[in-house]
């Protein structure tokens, strides 16, 4: 397959998108963006402290001037065509829709289901920022996550992240499938 993979990461907080991309970036070469990133950036320059709030409040105000494309599209500025792509993360179901249509069938959405309760865990060993029990349900009810849930049916895969071993186990067959083609 001479064209570039484009994979999408999509999954709850703390359900392992950031560490699986880390992973890919380091051992494959995937280019490792993150609208995180784009985000933290944008918050650097208006010169506002940069945390969990402030990133999704952000990210609720882009979307709703731009919509969820808009701000895919402001991160994919970056995009190195010549690399596989990694995609940290998807929010939004018209986001499927804008790589759907950009990258054809070069695209793969992957959603990362993660039990409750690791969750809780993972997002509560996190440092440097607020990892209460009620930050976390905070970041659960914001907008911006509410339609998370709803990229699973949309997904091309969905898998289990319950042990990070095997989830990358498991990415790593997909991708040897899907560049193979």
């Amino acid at each position: 397959m001479n064209e570039k993979l484009v994979i999408a990461l999509a999954g709850p907080i703390a359900s392992g998108k950031t560490t699986i991309g880390e992973y890919f970036s380091s051992k494959y070469g995937f280019q490792h963006l993150r609208s995180s990133s784009y985000l933290k950036q944008k918050l650097i320059q208006e010169n506002k402290e940069i945390t969990e709030f402030n990133l999704q409040e952000l990210g609720k105000k882009i979307v709703s001037q731009i919509g969820g494309a808009g701000l895919s599209e402001l991160v994919l500025l970056e995009y190195d065509n010549t690399r596989h792509l990694l995609y940290d993360s998807l929010r939004h179901v018209e986001d499927i829709y804008y790589f759907k249509n950009r990258f054809g069938s070069r695209f793969k959405l992957i959603f990362l289901e993660t039990d409750s309760v690791i969750l809780k865990e993972r997002y509560q060993r996190r440092v440097n920022r607020d990892s209460s029990e009620e930050s976390y349900n905070i970041r659960l009810s914001h907008p911006i996550e509410r339609e998370v849930s709803l990229l699973r049916e949309n997904a091309d895969t969905v898998i289990i992240n319950n042990n990070l071993l095997e989830t990358i186990t498991q990415m790593n067959g997909y991708i040897q499938n899907w560049t193979s083609k």
